[in-house]
């Protein structure tokens, strides 16, 4: 699942809540928290999604990715941070005085408030089954963000979590190793990509109903698209920048024309819709989010979700992968990353095999699936290992989800075709 995606599902409209404390005895922590210190004296207005707005160039319905480099704890860490729109869900509570928007009032409506997720791709945590993260609405005034001498973002906090929900809260407040900790990153730019930008358009129609006038049909039509903008990647060859571009933000070169490209193909959603005459609420989303990213490779998370009427939709995940050398998408087919004769195969299904026989896993499961007989088709790349990704109703209900299961890489290592575009992440 996309790191970002997950933390949103959580808790349905995350607010986590960040306050500046002391963070442990280590002279790393101590001096992580005086930089805050300052930076907090120099623009105490970096806290307020209108001054980050300005200060990014944050367009409304989009979105920005950041790779960072920092420390959290005092300890060195890479972190992906995605700063979007946020619009407060019914019924949630959060720090931040509620606000009622509605983001489809046209072109003078206010924009949402925004919101920062924040992901250390580097530490998996067990307990929570997720790579550490944070989330906080900007507005909170808890969380600070600015620009250094270089022009490089700069965002800075502690490490503490409100998660939407009392229940998911307290499960975050007990199995986050990160929980207390300062934190301080600063935009990495030594990568040839280091900003990626998302463009969101959405087309919402209400119908008559010809068998209940009473109850019109509701269409609806999602788009996130990312774009890459040569202005915040100067060091992106040109060539393959546009490459990129052309394959998944619709050969766009700037927001405003991908906005205008989505909203086309959000009108040819709602021409389908309506000359096959459905009877039906009906919704289409496809988003987009980043999953991996290093000096090489590109590595995209694909949601798609249909609804058609029934007691649910249906929805799928899928890989796209490029290189950042080329602008090529790379293969997502197994058999590319991995040799799979009879003996390697084999041993592959024990594998995973054992890891779905833990509890966790185990009592999500159809009967008789284990021992494993298939392989997954889909994976994802991540910088701990392979995630394992068995589409709904392969080997579970609906109710469990897509099952993901991560292999490390060293364990994966034997396996590894050395012809992969992939093999230098596995030491070959």
């Amino acid at each position: 699942m996309s790191l970002f995606l997950t933390i949103r599902n959580i808790g349905l409209g995350i607010c986590l809540g960040l306050a500046f404390v002391a963070c442990g005895d280590s002279k790393d922590s101590e001096s992580t928290a005086i930089e805050i210190e300052k930076l907090e004296k120099q623009a105490p207005q970096a806290r307020d999604s209108h001054y980050v707005r300005e200060l990014l160039g944050i367009e409304k319905e989009t979105s920005i990715f950041y790779l960072l480099k920092g420390k959290v704890g005092g300890k060195e860490q890479i972190g992906y941070l995605l700063i979007e729109e946020h619009k407060p869900i019914a019924g949630i509570e959060s720090d931040t005085e509620e606000i009622v928007i509605d983001s489809d009032d046209g072109e003078d409506s206010q924009p949402l408030p925004l919101y920062v997720y924040i992901v250390l791709p580097n530490v998996w945590n067990e307990e929570l089954d997720h790579y550490e993260f944070l989330s906080i609405p900007i507005d909170s005034q808890k969380l600070f963000i600015t620009k250094d001498e270089k022009g490089r973002l700069k965002i800075s906090g502690e490490w503490k979590s409100e998660l939407g929900s009392e229940f998911n809260n307290k499960d975050w407040e007990q199995k986050s190793r990160m929980k207390g900790k300062t934190f301080i990153f600063t935009q990495d730019d030594t990568m040839p990509l280091r900003e990626v930008s998302f463009v969101n358009v959405k087309e919402t129609q209400s119908l008559e109903n010809p068998t209940q006038e009473d109850l019109p049909i509701s269409f609806n039509s999602s788009y996130t698209r990312p774009i890459i903008l040569a202005s915040k990647n100067p060091m992106l060859d040109s060539k393959v920048l546009e490459k990129l571009n052309e394959q998944f933000a619709e050969g766009a070169k700037d927001t405003s024309e991908l906005a205008n490209k989505l909203a086309l193909l959000t009108q040819k959603d709602f021409k389908k819709f309506q000359a096959e005459k459905y009877i039906v609420d009906t919704e289409y989303v496809n988003s987009y989010g980043v999953e991996f990213i290093d000096s090489r490779i590109l590595s995209l998370q694909v949601f798609n979700y249909i609804y058609g009427g029934g007691a649910h939709g249906v929805y799928s995940t899928e890989m796209e992968s490029y290189s950042l050398e080329t602008g090529e998408r790379l293969s997502n087919d197994i058999g590319d990353l991995l040799r799979l004769d009879g003996t390697n195969k084999d041993a592959l299904l024990q594998i995973l095999t054992q890891k779905l026989e833990t509890p966790f896993y185990k009592e999500l499961l159809f009967d008789e699936v284990l021992p494993l007989k298939a392989l997954p088709h889909n994976f994802f790349i991540t910088s701990q290992g392979i995630h394992f990704l068995w589409r709904l109703y392969e080997i579970a209900p609906y109710v469990a989800g897509e099952i993901d299961v991560m292999v490390g890489f060293e364990e994966l290592k034997p396996f590894v075709n050395p012809n992969s575009p992939y093999a230098y992440l596995f030491g070959l």
